[in-house]
């Protein structure tokens, strides 16, 4: 029995030492604005989860860490909304001070995807769907749990009932986007 006790100890404080030193390495690598990388196990997971997307299922749930919002462009052309999205995104990409990891994953005239890996690696997503001078956005936390972890993604589905909170960052990123364009948008 002792020796099952002794195991156990010694497996915890291998795994917390392992969690302490990926924290603060992860903490010193971004410490200036914008993170410079993420996990490999966020890296493979964030596409599963972004396809998949657990966190929305749940109609009531989703209100407490989502937000949508629709805004009307000056331009009819998708293109030159697209650019303009595009332009005011990287300006507060630039500025991030929150240490998030953002990436690109898709953008053509009619729509445009962001995944933002928060600074302990949790998944959210912003969507743009351009439609003229109609765009709809959508910006959500995609699970419970942080990517970091290895196989977690199977986990976030099993847990979308979980209600979480994203602590209105959601509403500010897509505030912050909306700002930086600085053209005129009619948000409705």
């Amino acid at each position: 029995m002792k020796t099952i006790t002794y195991m156990y100890s010694f497996l915890d404080f291998i795994l917390s030492t392992i969690i302490v030193c990926w924290f603060q390495l992860k903490t010193k690598m971004s410490a200036d604005g914008p993170a410079t990388w993420i996990t490999p196990f966020s890296r493979i997971q964030a596409t599963f989860q972004t396809f998949f997307r657990p966190g929305v299922w749940c109609p009531l749930i989703k209100k407490f860490h989502s937000h949508k919002e629709k805004w009307i462009m000056p331009s009819t052309s998708n293109r030159s909304n697209m650019e303009n999205i595009l332009r005011g995104l990287m300006t507060v990409i630039q500025n991030d001070k929150s240490r998030s990891f953002w990436v690109v994953k898709q953008a053509d005239p009619t729509f445009i995807q962001v995944q933002v890996f928060t600074r302990f690696e949790w998944l959210d997503v912003i969507e743009f769907k351009i439609n003229d001078s109609n765009v709809e956005v959508w910006a959500f936390s995609s699970g419970l749990f942080p990517l970091w972890i290895p196989c977690v993604c199977f986990v976030n589905l099993i847990f979308f009932w979980f209600p979480f909170l994203d602590m209105c960052v959601n509403r500010r990123r897509i505030r912050q986007i909306y700002e930086a364009m600085d053209m005129g948008i009619q948000r409705i």
